[in-house]
């Protein structure tokens, strides 16, 4: 445990050999993603990254030298293009998608919201070289750049919040935000660093293991541990005590070429290195020496994977973009074992309501298709002389089946066709509780969709059902409005539904006015 590892005596970092015995090659068994599918592909010139929001994984962002393509996973229609006449060096995408930045080799940054396909804010000559990497959160942004400089942007202000002037005499070449007040930097001083933001100061400077230049990171925060990609290295670090050097915990080393990429998703760490190569690194997280590596066929130039390993991308060094999607309709066991439990934080029952509106899927159907034993015997002791014959059970009901199969979407599909409130609730709150109503939600066509909230919107008044149906519709909409057909079923539902609740408010209002 991590409490244990305190307790060992600590080796400085830099006094730390590493041995040709302890240095992982990765020379484990090469596989293959199995039952994925091409879903979607693209083409851009003169490519650089490609990147999923985190938190609303239908937005991908595509950046090319001169272009940024912003486009929907659900539907392949590309949202937003925007062609740019200097040459594009960095792009990003904000966790929720909805907003997207682009450094240039200019040291200019502009921010844009896709969706409404406007420029937000232009951050002019906030540098003197090019932009190496951007990265948000909230309302502010950080970038870095060749000549050694990072600064702290609002979005409201052109002009920098905070700028690190002296933190290195080389390039910058990475950032990446741990929290709202803490940024992580590294480039070809071998180092890497951690500042904080709210009174400037440099709190760490770190050398990397190998003495190579730092060129990406990646942060897990339920383990509070950092992984930095180096040539040819990826170490592993505990900041979980901030007012403690930074632990070294193990590294690995993917390949002989330097780390390009690190993605973590599911309790797994995805790797690439240097352009050109055709294998994917996949490493656990609890112990990094476990590994194998995936083949694409392909020279792969950037990649990203979505936190439950549904859907991935990769963009190989000609500017083609393939999207696949996993075709199978139920994640595998050990698929769900992985699966991050803070990434459903938002869909516990708990932050629906206070208690469960109607127990649960098993309470509310228990007894419905088969009586006891002892009660069958006793009815058939009456209307017949077989005093041992026992009743044939009832058949289950279609969805039941569904539900035994996994096949979540399906089954609720099938309850919604029933109309029955009871069953449709108690239905929803088993997903929710069992963590499959996020899956279950993204997975729907705009059909079976147009059916929740045709539900929701006959039951959203109601006091019994409102609390759970205001938050099952505030996550549709974050999903899905603004990538809906406008002339859609589904998009007039959420339209019709958003002035319901409008409407629902201003009469409370009144009456909260009038008493």
């Amino acid at each position: 445990s991590w409490l244990q590892y305190y307790q060992k005596d600590y080796v400085p970092l830099e006094n730390k050999k590493l041995s040709s015995q302890d240095n992982n090659k990765s020379k484990a068994e090469i596989r293959r993603f199995k039952n994925f599918k091409i879903h979607q592909e693209h083409k851009i010139n003169s490519p650089i990254s490609v990147a999923f929001s985190k938190k609303n994984i239908h937005s991908i962002l595509l950046t090319g030298e001169r272009d940024l393509i912003f486009f929907n996973s659900l539907s392949g229609n590309i949202v937003t293009n925007y062609s740019h006449t200097q040459d594009t060096t960095a792009g990003h995408i904000r966790e929720d998608g909805k907003l997207i930045f682009a450094g240039n080799n200019k040291g200019q940054i502009q921010a844009f919201e896709p969706v409404k396909k406007i420029v937000l804010n232009q951050f002019k000559n906030s540098f003197n070289l090019n932009i190496n990497s951007i990265d948000s959160i909230n309302s502010n942004f950080t970038a870095c750049s060749n000549d050694g400089f990072l600064k702290v942007f609002e979005l409201e202000r052109k002009e920098p919040k905070i700028s690190f002037s002296k933190i290195t005499k080389d390039y910058l070449l990475c950032n990446k935000f741990i929290d709202q007040n803490t940024v992580i930097t590294g480039g070809m001083d071998k180092k890497w660093k951690i500042l904080d933001l709210r009174t400037g100061n440099l709190e760490f400077d770190v050398l990397t293991p190998n003495k190579q230049a730092v060129n990406e990171f990646a942060y897990h925060k339920n383990s509070s541990s950092i992984f930095v990609g180096s040539d040819s290295l990826i170490s592993q670090y505990d900041i979980r005590a901030l007012d403690k050097d930074p632990r070294f915990v193990s590294y690995v080393s993917p390949s002989s070429s330097s780390v390009r990429r690190i993605v973590l998703a599911s309790n797994k760490l995805f790797s690439i290195t240097s352009a050109g190569e055709k294998y994917i690194y996949v490493n656990s997280i609890n112990n990094l020496q476990e590994g194998y590596s995936i083949n694409t066929k392909t020279e792969i130039l950037d990649f990203d994977i979505e936190d439950s390993i549904n859907k991935y991308s990769v963009l190989d060094v000609y500017g083609n973009l393939k999207v696949f999607q996993n075709s199978m309709s139920q994640k595998n066991s050990e698929s769900n074992k992985d699966v991050d439990i803070n990434e459903l934080d938002s869909y516990n029952p708990e932050n629906f309501a206070e208690k469960a509106i109607s127990k649960n899927y098993s309470y509310f159907n228990r007894g419905q298709y088969s009586k006891d034993l002892d009660s069958k015997v006793e009815e058939l002791n009456e209307t017949t002389n077989i005093k041992s014959q026992v009743a044939k059970k009832k058949k289950l009901k279609t969805h039941d089946k569904l539900l035994r199969k996994f096949q979540y979407k399906e089954a609720l599909a099938e309850v919604l066709l029933t109309k029955n409130p009871s069953i449709i609730i108690s239905l929803l709150e088993f997903l929710i509780e069992n963590g499959s109503f996020y899956s279950t939600l993204l997975k729907m066509d705009d059909s079976q969709l147009s059916n929740l909230l045709i539900f929701i919107n006959s039951r959203i008044l109601s006091e019994k059902y409102q609390s759970l149906l205001i938050k099952i519709f505030s996550e549709i909409v974050n999903y899905y409005f603004g990538f809906l057909e406008a002339s859609s079923q589904s998009n007039k539902l959420i339209n019709e539904i958003v002035e319901k609740l409008k409407k629902d408010i201003e009469v409370k209002a009144k009456d909260d006015y009038t008493e």
